[in-house]
């Protein structure tokens, strides 16, 4: 992202996907060492930020696991594609249903 597109005045959230199956770490008997893969979502804007989910390394859906909006968000789990509205000033975790 270059700086110009990082300062511009519609960048007021965030998305970030922590992938828990490429930890590229294998344990004491050569095997691959895997993690739950999660979603970060920060809106630091004061309305809320539409955001379409990401594909689930493992194929499956997503499952919330925090929401500090005051006012609770509607979405509870949901597949790759749909559309989730993200409250004002509000972080979500969403966790791959595989787990």
């Amino acid at each position: 992202m270059t700086e110009e597109a990082w300062n511009a005045g519609w960048v007021r959230s965030l998305a970030v996907l922590f992938n828990g199956q490429t930890l590229n770490l294998v344990d004491d008997f050569g095997g691959p060492v895997t993690d739950n893969t999660f979603v970060l979502v920060l809106n630091s804007y004061h309305e809320s930020v539409h955001y379409t989910l990401p594909p689930a390394p493992k194929g499956g859906g997503w499952e919330l696991v925090l929401d500090t909006a005051e006012e609770k968000n509607a979405f509870h789990s949901g597949k790759a594609g749909q559309q989730i509205d993200v409250q004002g000033r509000s972080v979500l975790v969403l966790k791959d249903s595989t787990g």
